[in-house]
């Protein structure tokens, strides 16, 4: 077959019609959106890590008296192995109990490599360290106040030494509910994780309505881990003497990096919109001469 430009513009057209006919490569996919209503943990995709306390689903202990998850002895639960997205976006709710432990994670959210049970505060298990973990969340400073902490670690590194990052205030409300949110960035080739626009709201002591926006925030916060690779589970994990006994509402979705097949598709869709040959050009008859 004789190439021409028109020939090179219709091969073009076909791939960018068959890329919007498919669900892009790189959109994002919901992993996660459990309100545990349905009963049990399984059906939230979620996995029990944690080697403290297995999780309970318990009914008028979630937001608006809704059933809600009991799992805050360092608990830990993660989502079935995938690969590291480039971009997560997460958010999950947690009853704030009035417990005034010093530093550490009352809830957060991140990356394991971990593939068995492991102590969520210390990230020790059998084949486990806590180098196979990376959380952002809710702190505790050193004197019982409330920050933002990312860590390479599990929850009782988040708090630490160069931790914290964003805002800090000196209490919170005992029995509201605080809705944690944010999304986290991955760079493969060079393990850096970079958190972005991280959020601790107040939805007061029913939880179903936001009461104050961003009493704690922060965004920009890097962590680099050179050898963490591309293949992990999301994690959501909790510490009741830090704060959080009861948790609803996990939110994951993850956007993975675009394929190179696709990247060629809309650069050859790029050039073609960028570049109009004649043999591409509409076959609408010229308006007759007046």
């Amino acid at each position: 077959m004789r190439l021409t430009p028109s020939t090179v513009c219709k091969a073009l057209a076909s791939c960018a019609a068959l890329a919007c006919l498919a669900a892009p490569a790189w959109a994002a996919t919901v992993v996660t959106d459990a309100n545990f209503n349905s009963g049990t943990f399984a059906d939230a995709g979620l996995f029990d890590f944690s080697l403290q306390r297995n999780p309970t689903v318990r009914a008028n202990v979630g937001v608006g008296g809704s059933t809600g998850l009991e799992f805050g002895n360092n608990g830990g639960a993660v989502t079935a192995s995938m690969t590291i997205g480039s971009t997560a976006t997460f958010s999950m709710y947690g009853e704030y109990n009035g417990n005034s432990g010093n530093n550490g994670s009352a809830m957060s959210f991140g990356w394991t490599r971990a593939t068995t049970e492991f102590n969520s505060f210390s990230g020790a298990g059998t084949g486990v360290t806590a180098a196979d973990t990376i959380l952002v969340g809710l702190a505790r400073t050193s004197d019982g106040g409330f920050s933002l902490g990312a860590a390479n670690g599990a929850t009782g590194a988040v708090g630490g030494t160069g931790t914290y990052f964003g805002n800090t205030v000196a209490s919170l409300t005992s029995g509201n509910w605080y809705r944690l949110e944010g999304t986290i960035t991955y760079d493969p080739v060079t393990g850096t994780f970079t958190f972005v626009n991280v959020s601790l709201d107040d939805f007061g002591a029913d939880g179903t309505g936001e009461v104050t926006a961003n009493v704690l925030s922060g965004t920009g916060k890097t962590i680099v881990v050179p050898d963490f690779g591309t293949v992990g589970r999301g994690i959501f994990a909790t510490n009741q003497d830090r704060g959080v006994f009861y948790t609803d509402n996990y939110y994951l979705a993850v956007t993975p990096e675009p394929t190179v097949s696709m990247l060629l598709v809309l650069g050859g869709v790029a050039l073609v919109g960028r570049r109009r040959r004649p043999g591409c050009a509409s076959h609408r008859p010229e308006s007759a001469p007046a």
